[in-house]
């Protein structure tokens, strides 16, 4: 039996219900290391199919499926631009004039 499951952008997030026997979600994406999946906070075992694709087992249990993508270097680019934005705040502060010394 096939379900579509519904997708915002690079996530998946909705409730499956429990079925007897071992089940799979199969992506319609090539194989990646970046994505995840999660069943109630669970992770999820992936495997990849001989054409490449990638897919998790879900088991019988029933619950909350997110499946999600990070890029990689993603939270490197994320502390570098924080980095940057806290440089620049501080720059920005007003900052004490020192009063001249008259001789």
């Amino acid at each position: 039996m096939r379900t579509d499951l519904p997708a915002e952008g690079y996530e998946i997030s909705t409730g499956v219900p429990a079925d007897s026997g071992a089940r799979q979600v199969l992506l319609a994406e090539h194989a990646d290391e970046g994505r995840s999946a999660t069943l109630d906070g669970r992770a999820l075992e992936p495997f990849t199919t001989a054409d490449g694709r990638q897919g998790f087992t879900l088991g019988g249990d029933a619950g909350l499926l997110e499946v999600r993508y990070d890029a990689p270097g993603r939270r490197l680019w994320l502390v570098g631009a924080g980095l940057v934005l806290l440089v620049v705040a501080l720059l920005a502060l007003p900052t004490r004039r020192r009063r001249a010394v008259v001789r």
